[in-house]
């Protein structure tokens, strides 16, 4: 049986739980008819996972009874910090949806020189991040960032941690497998639906960042950075 789960912000008081975000209360009330006495998983994205049941409703609340408190052990040992090109908005929605379920700890989009869509709705991708952790258990949310440029990208990345680009011309990701595995963070730079341009690979190799394929098959932007985040946190 599925165990509905809710990252929210929520009171505690000794072994009560009190709701009242109204979005999670309508969603609780009237989309998911959880009735009292079922039991939910509710967390504020901190790690740490609340298995409640469900004591009362009030006009503007929801009061959970605290079961147990539990350690979530879903997020990756790596973390992964993706730095994706905007795309258009289905296809950059499917990369906030599948990076979170696969792993990714932040986003960054980037602007390009091909990029053709700069009006990125915040609220809405940090709502599907959000939806998206819930679906796949995990215990945080990732964050979104506002849009960064690419000249910020390349800065923002080598602070991170181990700078990676996804390039088709690039070394095969699965020969490159020893070299990657000791990454504790990694930064992930991938391209808009054109690719890069020669400008961008020669800053890429200027500043000596690694250039990885995922094989000569060309799979669709939006496809190759799930494929790639999903095998990086994976290693």
């Amino acid at each position: 049986m599925k165990i509905h789960r809710f990252i929210t912000s929520f009171k505690r008081e000794n072994s009560t739980l009190k709701v009242v975000d109204l979005e999670v209360l309508h969603q609780i009330k009237k989309v998911l008819k959880i009735k009292p006495g079922e039991v939910v998983i509710i967390s504020e994205g901190n790690g740490i996972d609340f298995s409640a049941k469900l004591k009362i409703f009030g006009k503007d609340f929801v009061e959970f009874e605290v079961l147990e408190e539990i350690e979530n052990q879903t997020e990756p040992k790596r973390k992964l910090f993706l730095f994706a090109a905007i795309l258009k908005r289905e296809s950059f929605e499917f990369i906030i949806q599948k990076g979170t379920e696969v792993g990714v700890e932040e986003f960054f989009p980037i602007i390009t020189e091909r990029t053709v869509k700069f009006d990125l709705k915040l609220d809405r991708l940090r709502k599907i991040a959000k939806e998206a952790a819930e679906q796949s258990e995990r215990g945080r949310v990732p964050k979104v960032h506002p849009p960064l440029s690419f000249g910020d990208a390349i800065e923002k990345s080598k602070e991170i941690g181990l700078p990676l680009v996804l390039e088709k011309s690039g070394k095969f990701i699965c020969d490159s497998t020893p070299e990657l595995k000791g990454f504790e963070s990694a930064s992930v730079l991938t391209g808009p639906e054109g690719g890069w341009t020669t400008r961008e690979i020669q800053e890429f190799e200027k500043n000596r960042y690694p250039l990885l394929s995922l094989g000569s098959r060309t799979l669709r932007a939006e496809t190759a950075v799930v494929v790639a985040a999903w095998y990086l946190v994976s290693l």
